[in-house]
């Protein structure tokens, strides 16, 4: 008998998990990240340009996101939150995107 994916973590611990900050997320896998400053919204003026890892811009309106190759006009990634992200930039499945969160933030929770 196989136990569903989403099953290995409660629905209380994912939506935890998604509710984490793009940007906290970003701190939690390690990701060298930095804000566009220059960057000026033509829509929505909360969102933000952010350059990761020197290969990736991402735009974001918390808790959705656009990842491409830096300089490229295709989406990499879309998705709406931290899972999603974690997902696309580590290029993992599900549980261990839950995992590296869980895993992190913990660890940042410890004096």
């Amino acid at each position: 008998m196989e136990i569903s994916r989403a099953r290995m973590f409660s629905d209380r611990l994912i939506c935890d998990v998604r509710q984490v900050p793009l940007t906290e997320a970003l701190e939690r896998i390690g990701a060298f990240w930095h804000v566009d400053k220059t960057y000026r919204p033509k829509r929505d003026k909360a969102t933000r340009l952010l350059l990761v890892e020197n290969q990736y811009e991402m735009t974001m309106t918390e808790p959705k996101f656009i990842l491409r190759r830096r300089g490229k006009r295709d989406r990499i990634a879309e998705g709406g939150g931290a899972i999603d992200l974690v997902m696309s930039i580590k290029k993992c499945s599900f549980p261990d995107a839950v995992r590296l969160l869980l895993e992190e933030g913990e660890r940042n929770e410890k004096p």
